[in-house]
């Protein structure tokens, strides 16, 4: 890991950008003064900022690739779950909206307050309602 040509350069970028080992290569970057010179310690504190603004900002680069896969991946298994891979934009948003019409509460609700309920007021129908809606009737079911 050192700097003396582009491709040592690129391969101890690519090593720091992983976040391994760059707190070794900072203190040979900050202790460094120039070709052929020796290293003299924290020579250049400046370089620090550099280096640690690099490694914020590709660690944040991979993870934001790393996080856009697996919305891709994610997005893709839904649409093969939903039957709607094969579907282009515009079908897609028809059945968006289709969706929300008909699975609103508000306007299933609207739709069904216009319908009146049967009411079993007599008998038999009665005590079958009755018991049904009863407490006593869910705690027995829950037992079976």
């Amino acid at each position: 890991s050192n700097f003396d040509n582009i491709g040592y350069s690129m391969l101890t970028l690519l090593h720091m950008s992983t976040g391994e080992g760059w707190l070794e290569m900072l203190v040979h970057i900050v202790d460094s003064r120039g070709v052929d010179l020796q290293p003299r310690r924290n020579a250049r504190e400046y370089m620090a900022i550099l280096v640690c603004a690099f490694v914020s900002l590709s660690n944040f680069s991979i993870l934001n690739l790393f996080i856009g896969v697996l919305v891709d991946h994610y997005q893709t298994a839904k649409a093969k779950y939903n039957g709607t891979e094969l579907l282009d934009q515009v079908d897609r948003l028809w059945l968006h909206m289709q969706g929300n019409t008909f699975l609103n509460n508000k306007i299933v609700q609207r739709l069904t307050a216009d319908v009146e309920l049967v009411q079993l007021d007599r008998g038999c129908g009665r005590w079958c309602r009755d018991a049904v809606e009863s407490r006593i009737f869910d705690a027995v079911i829950l037992a079976l």
